[in-house]
């Protein structure tokens, strides 16, 4: 729950959602210090709202996120999280930012991407995902996402990068030996 992941505007964003007689439950994953759950409570959520979770082992994750209906990943910067590809290989739409390169792990048919820092956007994208649910494919989605992040696939594309280098070298190996 660093900063960057900028988790009290997904709190702002839920409260403002959740207001508009919405029955949905947010649950905070990470690693997390007092500071944001006593600010989610300045913000009197109803019981039962929001659960935090904590710093959690992978199968738990995966194990969460096979029993929810979305992925919020609000972040005001981000390079490529694999967060979204684990979602996606589970099958989960996401909500997140459009920054740094989030928008090549998402497209139309598994995401709703939003500019950062907007809470009334994301506020919106939550609205958007809940009257929408049905029209995302999970099965589709977590296919498309395992043949593009899955452990085999990931593999073979590292084994081919070292085959090429190795194949472009001399063939004659020089071992420099110091003493």
């Amino acid at each position: 729950m660093v900063p960057l992941k900028n988790a009290e505007g997904i709190l702002r964003s839920f409260k403002n959602f959740i207001q508009q007689n919405i029955n949905a439950e947010l649950i905070m994953v990470g690693d997390i210090g007092p500071q944001i759950r006593d600010y989610a409570q300045t913000l009197s959520f109803p019981a039962g709202a929001i659960k935090f979770l904590g710093e959690i082992p992978y199968t738990q994750v995966a194990a969460e996120m096979q029993k929810a209906d979305c992925l919020l990943l609000f972040s005001n910067i981000e390079n490529s999280p694999c967060v979204i590809g684990e979602a996606l290989c589970c099958g989960l739409p996401v909500i997140t930012t459009n920054v740094g390169g989030i928008p090549e792990l998402t497209s139309e048919s598994n995401s709703l991407l939003i500019e950062s820092k907007d809470e009334d956007a994301l506020t919106q994208a939550m609205h958007e995902m809940v009257g929408g649910i049905n029209n995302y494919n999970r099965k589709k989605i977590a296919e498309n996402a395992i043949s593009k992040f899955s452990y085999s696939v990931i593999g073979k594309q590292i084994n081919t990068m070292y085959e090429e280098i190795i194949a472009s070298k001399s063939q004659k190996l020089i071992i420099p030996v110091i003493f």
